[in-house]
């Protein structure tokens, strides 16, 4: 792949003066590792990395591609045509890096940071109660810690159905159920499907269980949409109107803002 390739350190080095001067800032994930390749020093750089620390600190590092998912809402760095290791694109990469920069900014410095506190599932763990946590893959290895229950479910209708399972059982102090296709939008069928699981997970509950459904954020099919066509006008080099850069602040905003339901299952429900 590389054979044709002519262009050396130097003049890759040359060609980044042209375009970037020591008042710029560079915004991205990891990019100590960019900046040792290159042989470059610049001192105005927004890392994601260290915007969003791994919750155990030091040398640990959380994945851009998990980062996006948390507080984003959304998945990347899922390869072309769906395959995962078919190469990331790099224009979603440096999109949601700049996305997660501009929400740290608006959120605050202590947004994204382990506060310190307890992890509820290591307080299980301690006090000998366990838990479990359905889920895809890639969300296991994001969230799972101590002597958490892992489930993978690749779909959400597993999760639903093996929350539900685990639910009946009745032999773990805490449950939690991940699911992630609602988008672009969601279609009927998928809400019908959604509404179904969490019925049958009410059901499946013991008495006086604690039953708490939390969107984690508000739609985000909307900044989806003008998200790829930002992307397309990047690709093309067209200019991003500021019409639609107003559109797309307005749906972030509807997306940072969530929902979250708790009730009791009560003993003469459905009895």
């Amino acid at each position: 792949m590389l054979r044709p390739v002519k262009t050396d350190l130097k003049k890759v080095q040359a060609d980044l003066s042209k375009i970037l001067t020591s008042k710029d800032i560079l915004v991205g994930h990891s990019l100590e590792n960019d900046l040792n390749v290159l042989k470059v020093i610049h001192d105005r750089v927004i890392d994601t990395s260290v915007l969003y620390p791994h919750p155990r600190g030091g040398r640990y590092k959380l994945a851009l591609r998990s980062i996006a998912e948390r507080y984003l809402n959304r998945r990347i760095q899922e390869g072309r045509d769906g395959k995962e290791n078919s190469g990331h694109d790099s224009a979603e990469d440096a999109i949601a890096s700049l996305e997660l920069a501009q929400l740290k900014i608006e959120q605050g410095p202590q947004f994204g940071v382990s506060t310190g506190g307890t992890n509820l599932f290591d307080w299980y763990s301690k006090h000998r109660m366990y838990g479990a946590v359905m889920a895809s893959g890639k969300t296991l290895q994001s969230i799972i810690t101590g002597n958490t229950h892992a489930v993978p479910a690749p779909t959400d209708k597993q999760v639903l159905t093996k929350v539900a399972k685990q639910c009946s059982k009745g032999n773990l102090s805490l449950i939690l159920g991940h699911i992630s296709s609602l988008c672009d939008p969601p279609s009927t069928t998928k809400l019908k499907t959604l509404n179904e699981g969490i019925e049958e997970i009410y059901n499946s509950l013991k008495p006086n269980s604690l039953f708490i459904l939390a969107s984690g954020a508000g739609p985000s099919y909307d900044v989806q949409r003008l998200q790829r066509e930002e992307m397309a006008c990047i690709r093309q080099r067209k200019q991003w109107g500021l019409d639609k850069q107003t559109e797309k602040i307005k749906a972030e905003a509807e997306r940072n803002s969530g929902v979250v339901f708790v009730g009791i299952k009560t003993k003469n429900y459905k009895d």
